[in-house]
């Protein structure tokens, strides 16, 4: 059994582009941003969600009448699995717009790249009156000033929220005791999984390699030096952004080779990137597309046995038809999309049970602009420009790939996937994989 401590857990790595907070915490058992096993994944948020069961449990509290909501897109999973060990109701906010679903309640990350959060209230109002406890439940929780964003939006929908029991939870709580001691003035209490100092990490990550980023928008892998931070401005999606990416290809061969030099100690590594991403550029990874039924959907409101049960009949559609490229695999990888994680690990974990004799890693594509270094001891090692499979207009990220001979990915959108999982399969094509599969859950 893993400790889940600092040491442990969390890596520090560079923001690209954010005045307001230049380091990220990342966590290397989250499913997020670097590869794990997803047995690992569920067994952190799992032992998180069975210590906020007992907390309330302790003070006499029902836990069946809670009302989780989660923060996206890193605690979508988390939220989940705190709802599901209560037992009550989950819904988890979210920056994608949802059709019919009224006026939702909005707020700030205000640290965030993507500040604004929503939150639907077309079942909120019902799941709101029913609950005795409203746990707000992030990755992490640093000075407290979006879960009281949050608090504030919510009491001026529902002015009720006053006399509920508020439960602020994460995996990591660094709050100051000034924070601390201000949400105990209030009357918000906390739980997690471990605490850490608060530190501005800014001058740990204070470096300047111009690492070489792979750009896949248009179906190409495209190489370029130190270009993250420019990319993330312009999703590109079509051929103009192919045309602009094979050009930077064409000249930017100087940058790049610079790049590689300034990346550390680690310009062999970079080297055999560069040649691998130029050798794979037009070797995109088969891909097929698959639409299985049954969805259901955490950002409008759900009761978390209902949509532990949907994850899972849809992990197990998606084992199935995958069957025929998973088969033989020696490793496999899972992958879910920004906000739809938690569905994607229960498929990683069902995946493995099946092929036990394969690696199988799960983490997800995200909007987050990270900086990747070769430098020892750094969590980003490698890092894939994508357009969104949500919306082909914006740009995401997925880090750290590594070769593997299946891959699936499980997404929730509405929207045209054939620009992203092109995207993918150039991304997956420069490390020689094997076959992908994309499933897309529908209604």
């Amino acid at each position: 059994m893993i400790e889940y401590t600092e040491a442990n857990i969390i890596k520090i790595a560079k923001r690209f582009n954010n005045s307001k907070r230049g380091y990220l915490l990342v966590n290397r058992l989250q499913a997020k941003h670097i590869p794990v096993c997803p047995r690992q994944a569920l067994d952190m948020m799992e032992s998180l969600a069975v210590k906020v069961a007992r907390r309330l449990r302790s003070a006499s509290l029902p836990t069946g009448d809670s009302l989780v909501i989660g923060f996206a897109e890193t605690a979508t999973a988390i939220g989940a699995a705190v709802a599901l060990e209560l037992g009550g109701a989950y819904i988890h906010t979210t920056r994608e717009p949802l059709q019919q679903a009224g006026s939702p309640i909005t707020f700030l990350e205000e640290h965030s790249h993507a500040a604004e959060h929503s939150l639907y209230p077309s079942k909120l109002s019902a799941l709101f009156r029913n609950a005795s406890n409203i746990l707000l439940v992030d990755d992490e929780i640093s000075t407290g000033k979006t879960v009281l964003n949050m608090l504030s939006a919510l009491r001026k929908r529902f002015p009720e929220a006053v006399s509920k029991n508020i439960l602020a939870v994460s995996v990591v709580n660094r709050m100051r005791v000034a924070d601390a001691a201000r949400f105990t003035q209030l009357g918000i209490g906390t739980e997690c999984l471990f605490r850490m100092e608060h530190r501005d990490y800014s001058q740990t990550v204070c470096f300047a390699d111009s690492p070489i980023f792979i750009d896949c928008r248009g179906g190409s892998a495209v190489i370029l030096a130190g270009a993250a931070g420019r990319g993330q401005h312009s999703a590109g999606t079509s051929a103009d952004a192919a045309g602009r990416g094979q050009h930077s290809a064409d000249t930017s061969a100087g940058a790049a080779n610079r790049g590689q030099h300034s990346a550390g100690t680690s310009a062999d590594a970079a080297n055999r990137e560069q040649r691998s991403a130029g050798a794979s550029a037009d070797a995109a990874v088969p891909c097929t597309v698959q639409r299985l039924h049954g969805r259901r959907d955490p950002r409008a409101g759900i009761l978390a046995g209902e949509y532990a049960d949907a994850c899972q009949a849809f992990a197990i559609q998606a084992a199935t038809a995958a069957s025929p490229i998973l088969r033989g695999a020696k490793r496999i990888l899972v992958l879910g999309a920004e906000e739809f994680m938690y569905p994607a690990i229960l498929a990683g974990k069902l995946i493995k049970e099946r092929f036990s004799g394969a690696e199988v890693a799960c983490h997800a594509t995200t909007r987050s602009p990270i900086a990747v270094s070769r430098r020892e001891g750094y969590p980003i090692d490698s890092g894939y420009m994508l357009r969104s499979f949500y919306s082909a207009s914006r740009l995401t990220y997925i880090y750290n790939l590594r070769h593997c001979d299946a891959a699936i990915l499980l997404t929730d959108s509405g929207s045209d996937v054939s620009g992203a999982c092109s995207d993918l399969s150039a991304a997956l094509g420069v490390h020689g994989c094997g076959s992908l599969c994309c499933f897309v859950w529908c209604e």
